[in-house]
């Protein structure tokens, strides 16, 4: 994607190390955290270390895959460029990215993986919830004349050591739930008293804007490009009125940009609080990302019409 230089004012490539019009230095050019695959043999080692099912995923590392339904990397040997795709449902391709930075390239499809591993988990895990619970009440035959409702017999529980046991349980598991609602309360104190902008969309003066808690910044849709892009303009004024211009429901019907968290500026709220690629955001060794070979991967909750 492309930013400004910081020397010269010139659009310049992310991934430009110089800027090719002044020779400045593109302060940017590092953008990988700690624990990121950056070549496509580090991703193919990451798969296999946290048991990714790579060919129930459809993604194809290293591999110019054409078939339909597909996302994946590979190096073209011809121009010497990484080229990281979607194949949609229909068959035709989005190029994600295509660029010599092997790097970037590897980063847009790691993080496209562990999305859609996140993605089944939580579909996964809701489906595990659903627990049958048709068992009734049982009803006491009291011989009541006709006309008369039987009424749910509940036996009254007795008093022992287990149901003691029980109790202190529930309170000792009270003691925990509490040590974790408070953080949360606590946040939810700071965020009243914070007056800056919510992570979110604001639409002002005609253009649309996010504004990103983990890296206290502005970003802009560039309708021309179709993407996010770093925002330098003076934006005091949305600062100090961003409750005028906050969107609380975004839908791409309504306005026709992309969703920021598909983007390569989103950093997740858990894992950073820097904007720099090369912070230690990722933490992959702490990231719950193995695969559990047990369940199958389900292709239909991936959405194979859009660009990525």
């Amino acid at each position: 994607m492309k930013i400004k230089c910081s020397w010269c004012g010139s659009w310049i490539n992310d991934y430009d190390e110089v800027c090719p019009n002044c020779g400045g230095k593109n302060d940017n050019f590092k953008r990988v955290g700690t624990g990121v695959p950056q070549t496509i043999e580090e991703l193919k080692a990451w798969a296999v270390k946290h048991n990714v099912p790579l060919r129930q995923m459809q993604t194809y590392i290293g591999e110019n895959y054409t078939g339909a339904k597909a996302f994946g990397i590979y190096k073209d040997e011809i121009t010497g460029n990484y080229i990281v795709y979607k194949n949609k449902a229909d068959g035709t391709r989005a190029v994600r990215y295509e660029g010599p930075d092997e790097a970037y390239a590897v980063n847009e499809l790691y993080q496209k993986m562990k999305e859609r591993m996140a993605e089944q988990k939580r579909h996964q895990s809701a489906a595990g919830r659903n627990i049958n619970r048709s068992n009734g009440p049982v009803y006491l035959n009291t011989g009541n004349p006709v006309g008369y409702e039987n009424k749910p017999y509940r036996q009254k529980p007795e008093r022992s050591i287990g149901s003691i046991v029980k109790y202190l349980i529930f309170g000792f598991l009270g003691v925990q739930l509490l040590a974790v609602l408070l953080p949360i309360i606590i946040f939810l104190v700071i965020r009243v008293v914070d007056k800056s902008p919510y992570s979110g969309y604001y639409n002002y003066n005609g253009s649309m804007y996010y504004w990103q808690d983990t890296t206290d910044a502005w970003y802009i849709y560039n309708y021309d490009a179709d993407r996010w892009d770093i925002c330098y303009d003076d934006l005091e004024n949305l600062y100090d009125n961003y409750d005028d211009y906050h969107i609380p429901s975004y839908s791409y019907d309504d306005y026709n940009v992309t969703d920021f968290t598909q983007s390569g500026y989103y950093v997740e709220p858990s894992h950073s609080d820097d904007s720099d690629w090369d912070s230690d955001y990722d933490y992959d060794d702490d990231w719950d990302s193995d695969w559990d070979s047990d369940y199958d991967w389900d292709s239909g909750w991936d959405d194979w019409d859009s660009d990525w």
